[in-house]
């Protein structure tokens, strides 16, 4: 069954059910969202990993001002989820700010309780093209998980022609099925260092979640469906290798480092073509009234029209 802007509300909610992953049929208690992993703080684990000490990390990372930097032709746009505060949706469109993905869910029962009031922000008051994103967590099946994610975001129509692609976020997960944090280690600061429970699986088996979702998502919603995987290559290369190729994806790459914005050639993943990047964790919006704005993630169509994100049959 495919949605469209003129599902019904009683339409809606039939899909919803329809599109329930076996937990969520099962009386399984919704997990609110509080203290997952910002993308930002994973960025910043990205560079850390990579080699760059703590106290060069800020000066490695770029910055960013809309409308200002925003001045190459290309579009740019933010993410959102519970943890961004203050967004100016009104001042959006006029500082080039082109675009917004929000996190809709993670797993299978966990639920980012902002998503509907961000969409609805982004679209009656900033009247920019939105998506949805879901972070992936592993052993819990990709198929199952796909359709919680559907079951999510149907309440605001999320993969209807004229949204954006949806996203599978795919790197560290602190969390793991349960959302339990282990620790791992601690940093020479003393602060601890969260195990990742991808490193229990085999790459093989990584590989299968994710098909999964995008499998899922594709035979449910249709084959016009392309996601992107967010993920970044210091976490794909030393988890999945350079061999691993997904079916019927692009990436949306992660890379903070300043050197990479300089150049605008962002260190991407081997085997697959990106064409969003996310470049910075502390953009600013210089709104219409007051100081700068922020920090937000800023994004980038690197490659690409804006119309080649956006959902049409």
């Amino acid at each position: 069954m495919r949605i469209s802007r003129r599902t019904t509300l009683l339409g809606a909610a039939a899909v919803a059910a329809s599109w329930a992953a076996p937990s969520a049929r099962a009386d399984a208690k919704l997990f609110n969202l509080v203290d997952d992993d910002t993308r930002g703080a994973l960025g910043e684990r990205d560079l850390l990993e990579s080699g760059i000490s703590e106290d060069h990390l800020r000066s490695a990372m770029a910055d960013f001002i809309f409308p200002d930097n925003a001045d190459d032709g290309k579009p740019y746009g933010i993410d959102v989820s519970h943890h961004t505060k203050n967004v100016p949706w009104a001042d959006l469109h006029a500082v080039k700010c082109q675009y917004v993905y929000v996190k809709a869910s993670q797993a299978s029962r966990g639920v980012d309780e902002r998503f509907v009031e961000h969409w609805k922000n982004a679209t009656s008051i900033a009247n920019v093209p939105v998506g949805a994103y879901h972070f992936l967590c592993p052993r819990i099946p990709g198929e199952d998980q796909a359709k919680f994610f559907l079951s999510r975001v149907v309440q605001v129509d999320g993969v209807a022609d004229g949204n954006l692609q949806p996203v599978v976020d795919l790197e560290w997960d602190t969390y793991g099925p349960d959302f339990k944090r282990v620790v791992s280690g601690y940093d020479k600061k003393k602060r601890p260092i969260y195990k990742d429970y991808w490193l229990d699986e085999k790459p093989s088996d990584i590989v299968a979640v994710v098909q999964g979702f995008v499998d899922q998502l594709r035979a449910q919603v249709g084959s016009h469906i392309v996601p992107r995987i967010y993920t970044n290559r210091t976490w794909w290369h030393s988890v999945l290798g350079d061999k691993v190729r997904f079916n019927d994806c692009k990436i949306w790459i992660s890379d903070y480092r300043k050197a990479s914005f300089d150049s605008q050639q962002p260190q991407s993943v081997v085997g697959h073509e990106y064409d969003l990047w996310q470049f910075s964790e502390t953009g600013r919006i210089r709104a219409s009234k007051g100081p700068l704005v922020g920090p937000f993630d800023c994004n980038k169509l690197s490659r690409g029209a804006l119309s080649d994100l956006i959902i049409s049959q």
